[in-house]
């Protein structure tokens, strides 16, 4: 899909570019982009959907391995917030690592990421300490993660997550966390004591993920906050951007809200601010690169990773999940025992969404959520897009001097 972009500099000028989404060519009056530089050969994404599934098989990069739904929060967007917990048991755990070898075929430790999921995985300490210690002993190089909401964390759990070399991803909204979590860890004594002792001993190994919310999607604001908590200069902030499915609790409602939105993060893109979050800087990266690669949208994935062969998340009953935050029944495509027969029939790659291949964010976006549907995909595709919306403009800005100021689809 070809856009005309309209870009507008700091001192009025104003100039013409041609974005095309297809092969992530861009001119501006006429002249390539500066950084592009020779087409390379980029293997095409597997384009699921339900009519042609995708597959699960090693060597595998990614594990996801959910704990389990129990959570001593509600979230008012959490995705698992109204499911049904089913229960498992230290046992479980230990059957989990028991059965690895008849089907895990891992990449090398180097290139292997490990994530542990809940609910909030603190409240299985018992199963949480025996999966941990297997499975850092089977891997002593990978990367391995636990995502948690920090109010159950301890001196003496922070303590043997850096023994464990765990790194620690805190869910945490800042200013807004109150309105839409509830609890927060850093008015929690214990809690307070152990992620600051986290980020004073060892930053590199924790950082703090939060969601944009209409009345809180200051990214500074949210830095700030963080930072005087915790009495440091500076901590690692990521996002998962605007709120996606959450049945409109705390969606932007109105054209009004979107575009407040949309404005506040591009002046926090201009400003720089913007970039010092994790998340966002490296899409500025991928862009820049598509870019320079000329990165054909053939090649593309979904953002999250999951329709992916080599990525896959499982609970401790060997279930296999189209995604870790799926845990109904109808969203199982197999189980361990029978890898073959594992089928990613439940997800839809944005190549198959007609309004995805039309749109100038694509790249950046990368189709939002693969499963979400009707409404539900109505207001995660809307909410998506005023995110990226905001980040295409400010990482044309970086590249070139110039902000965007329209964009003209081309037929």
């Amino acid at each position: 899909m070809l856009f005309r972009l309209h870009l507008m500099g700091p001192d009025g000028a104003s100039k013409t570019a041609i974005y095309d989404t297809a092969t992530s060519g861009l001119t501006i009056d006429g002249q390539p982009f500066a950084e592009v530089e020779t087409d390379c050969a980029v293997p095409p994404s597997v384009l699921v959907s339900p009519a042609t599934p995708g597959y699960k098989a090693g060597p595998f990069k990614r594990l996801k391995i959910q704990m389990g739904l129990a959570c001593n929060m509600a979230c008012s967007y959490c995705l698992q917030v109204t499911h049904r917990e089913e229960k498992t048991s230290t046992i479980d755990a230990e059957a989990f690592l028991a059965g690895l070898d008849t089907w895990w075929r891992p990449d090398r430790d180097e290139n292997l990421r490990i994530e542990i999921w809940g609910g909030e995985p603190l409240l299985h300490w018992g199963k949480l300490r025996a999966l941990v210690t297997g499975l850092r002993a089977r891997h002593p190089k990978a990367n391995m993660l636990v995502i948690t909401n920090g109010t159950l964390l301890t001196l003496e759990i922070a303590r043997w997550a850096r023994q464990m070399g765990l790194h620690l991803a805190i869910s945490h909204d800042g200013p807004g966390q109150k309105v839409v979590r509830g609890r927060d860890p850093l008015e929690i004594p214990t809690a307070l004591e152990a992620i600051r002792w986290l980020v004073a001993e060892h930053p590199q190994h924790v950082n703090f993920n939060c969601v944009l919310t209409p009345g809180n999607h200051r990214l500074g604001g949210i830095r700030r906050h963080l930072e005087e908590a915790l009495g440091v200069e500076e901590i690692a902030l990521s996002t998962e951007g605007l709120v996606q499915v959450d049945g409109g609790q705390t969606s932007p409602l109105t054209d009004l809200d979107h575009e407040a939105i949309r404005l506040s993060l591009l002046d926090e893109m201009i400003s720089g601010e913007a970039l010092r979050n994790i998340t966002i800087a490296q899409k500025v990266r991928d862009f820049r690169l598509s870019l320079a690669s000329r990165r054909p949208l053939s090649s593309v994935g979904q953002r999250c990773g999951m329709d992916r062969h080599h990525q896959i998340a499982v609970d401790l009953k060997g279930n296999v999940l189209t995604c870790q935050n799926t845990p109904e029944p109808e969203m199982r495509i197999g189980h361990v025992s029978a890898m073959d027969n594992v089928r990613l029939d439940t997800a839809t790659h944005f190549s198959h969404r007609p309004g995805c291949m039309e749109c100038p964010v694509v790249h950046l976006c990368q189709g939002a959520c693969m499963y979400a549907e009707g409404d539900d995909w109505d207001a995660t595709c809307r909410n998506s897009f005023t995110f990226h919306a905001a980040i295409l403009s400010g990482a044309m800005a970086h590249l070139t001097g110039m902000a965007i100021t329209d964009i003209e689809p081309l037929r």
